[in-house]
This record gives structure tokens, C-alpha cells and sequence, in this order.
């Protein structure tokens, strides 16, 4: 019910820039947070409204610009190549945090981990994105895919 306005009013590439990279900086008070009044950090940080709404909505957005953009013959080898690389980075991950964590503290490895995050956000900020109200409206297929799907279909 929100999401749909915000894009009609930013435009759906500052729309996903705002929801990916605007979740970022709230997490970096998650952090800080410990026993007493700093508790308060954890719910104003992590405000899992914003982070979540934030990172879900960005998903929405990006979900819905490869299906409008990815030739339907395509889109599966598309959402299997993204699930292997998100996947992929799921135990390594783990792995990295658990060192972190092993060698410094838990707290140490949350704010190496919500640092990482708000900087994946610039890329966001400052790529090619920046100053982009749209994201490009249709499939660009480049001369000869007809070709390349038509061997598609045959495979």
C-alpha cells in the first residue's frame, strides 16, 4: 500500500536506491545496544520496521524490473544464477562471523557485518543508479538474441 505511491512519486530506481541503502544506517545503532537505556538503540536501530520494509520493498522493486526485463525464456537461468550466488554467500558468511566472533566478540562481528551492509549500500548512492528516476522500461535485446533464443527453445 506504500510501496506503489513512493514509486510513483521517486520513480522506481530512486525508490529501490532509497529502500536498499535507507535500511542500512539503521541497523548501525543495532551495535550499540546493551542492558539499561542503550536498549533503546536495539529498537530505534534496528526499528525492524525500517530494516525490514526497507529490504523488502528494495526486493520488490528489483524482483519486479527482471521479470519486466529478463526475456521470459531467460528468467529462470536468471533467479537460479542470483539464488546461486546469494547461497553461495550464505555459509561463507557464516564462517567469516564465526572467526570474527571467536577472535574479537559477537558485538564486534554485528558491527563489521551492519558496517558492510550501510557501505554495500553506497554502491547504490553513488553508481550508476545515481540520478536515474526509472529503471529501463523494457527488454533491450541486443541484434542476433532472436537467434540465441530461438537455440534456447531447441536446447
Amino acid at each position: 500500500a506504500v510501496l506503489t505511491p513512493l514509486v510513483r512519486h521517486l520513480g522506481d530506481a530512486r525508490t529501490l536506491v532509497v529502500c536498499k541503502a535507507g535500511a542500512g544506517p539503521c541497523a548501525l545503532l543495532v551495535p550499540l545496544a546493551a542492558p539499561g537505556r542503550r536498549l533503546g538503540l536495539f529498537v530505534a536501530g534496528s526499528t525492524l520496521v525500517v530494516v525490514v520494509v526497507g529490504v523488502t520493498a528494495g526486493n520488490v522493486v528489483s524482483g519486479s524490473f527482471r521479470q519486466r526485463y529478463v526475456p521470459t525464456q531467460l528468467i529462470g537461468r536468471v533467479l537460479t544464477s542470483m539464488q546461486v550466488v546469494n547461497c553461495a554467500g550464505i555459509p561463507l558468511g557464516a564462517v567469516a562471523g564465526g572467526v570474527l566472533a571467536t577472535v574479537a566478540d559477537t558485538r564486534a562481528a554485528l558491527a563489521v557485518l551492519v558496517v558492510a551492509y550501510t557501505a554495500s549500500g553506497l554502491l547504490l548512492v553513488r553508481g550508476p543508479l545515481r540520478g536515474v528516476r526509472d529503471l529501463p522500461a523494457g527488454r533491450h535485446l541486443a541484434a542476433g538474441s532472436a537467434g540465441a533464443a530461438a537455440s534456447l527453445q531447441r536446447a
